[in-house]
């Protein structure tokens, strides 16, 4: 299974980058091209966490 694993040092590096840039925001599309986020990470993501929840915990959302 793919598992991309992010340098925590790196990613502290950019985001002072953002800071030193004089930013207070940065939009999620600007931190996850600098970062380098793989598509593969999203989908693992989906697959992981909402498809499979929405598929076979379908009553606990009927419940609500």
């Amino acid at each position: 299974m793919y598992h991309k694993r992010y340098n925590l040092n790196e990613l502290i590096k950019t985001i002072e980058g953002f800071k030193k840039e004089g930013r207070k925001f940065v939009d999620l599309e600007k931190l996850l091209m600098d970062i380098g986020c793989d598509p593969l990470d999203f989908n693992e993501f989906y697959i992981t966490n909402i498809r499979h929840r929405v598929r076979y915990n379908r009553d606990d959302y009927r419940d609500r």
